[in-house]
């Protein structure tokens, strides 16, 4: 569940956690490793399922749930605050609840990260996924459309085929792992879609996609019922799916790495 993208050595500054999106995978932070300082650790927090240790964990009934025990494998590297999470897309969302939990703990969040994520409800007006939305999902974290398909059909082993294919990091995950990889997308759409948010106490910083967006209103000021301090906004001129793309993440990390050098002063 929680992947050391770049574990912590004596001496190095707080960890930033980062959630997965709906497709249950953190290694779309990687590009993270080498635009951020060196001594900041990077964790990323992966699905139950994903894993071997985790692959018949049964999945989390609720976001509450799943907020839960990834505070608590946080605490397990991270014993105590402040704590610094990020999340992108879905991971935006379970990241903000994250956070929640961590503060009724007790516990102090500084940073809070969201990257072009919007609260829950707006889940609950779109239609509910199906299988073959969840299978697309897992080609575009692969970086490639439905046209690389061409005329097949979209299924598991045409899926596995392109990403073999392409060459893709995901390449070397078996059908059965795809297919796994495809349950915890409709089960994390979901939980998500159920969830009432609480409130988040401290400021965000935020990161708009601004090209080809689907719906003008979705705008970071979303978030303020369920945020007591600032959104600080920073535009990002990419899509929402490539917001972990080499230049997108380059841009993203610079604003972080600000952000924690004035939390350090």
């Amino acid at each position: 569940v929680l992947l050391p993208l770049r574990p912590a050595r004596p001496g190095d500054r707080t960890p930033v956690h980062c959630v997965h999106p709906a497709g249950g995978l953190s290694w779309c932070y990687a590009g993270l490793i080498r635009n951020l300082p060196a001594d900041v650790p990077i964790y990323g927090l992966q699905a139950q399922g994903v894993g071997e240790a985790t692959a018949d964990e049964p999945l989390p009934t609720t976001l509450e749930e799943l907020a839960a025990h990834y505070a608590s494998r946080i605490r397990e590297v991270q014993p105590e605050g402040p704590y610094r999470l990020l999340g992108w897309s879905t991971g935006g969302i379970i990241a903000h609840a994250i956070a929640a939990v961590l503060q009724e703990g007790g516990q102090e969040v500084e940073l809070l990260a969201i990257l072009d994520a919007y609260p829950a409800e707006g889940f609950r007006d779109l239609p509910v996924p199906d299988q073959a939305e969840a299978l697309e999902s897992l080609l575009t974290m692969g970086g490639y459309g439905p046209e690389s398909l061409g005329d097949k059909e979209l299924n598991t082993a045409n899926v596995v085929e392109v990403l073999r294919r392409e060459g893709s990091p995901l390449a070397a995950l078996s059908a059965a792992k795809i297919e796994a990889l495809g349950e915890v997308y409709l089960n994390t759409n979901d939980l998500v879609r159920a969830y009432d948010h609480r409130v988040f106490r401290g400021d965000v910083l935020f990161f708009r996609a601004t090209v080809d967006t689907i719906d003008d209103t979705l705008t970071p000021e979303t978030w303020t019922p369920y945020v007591s301090g600032r959104i600080d906004n920073t535009n990002v001129a990419c899509s929402h799916k490539d917001m972990t793309l080499p230049d997108p993440i380059a841009h993203i990390a610079r604003v972080i790495a600000d952000r924690l050098t004035e939390l350090e002063k």
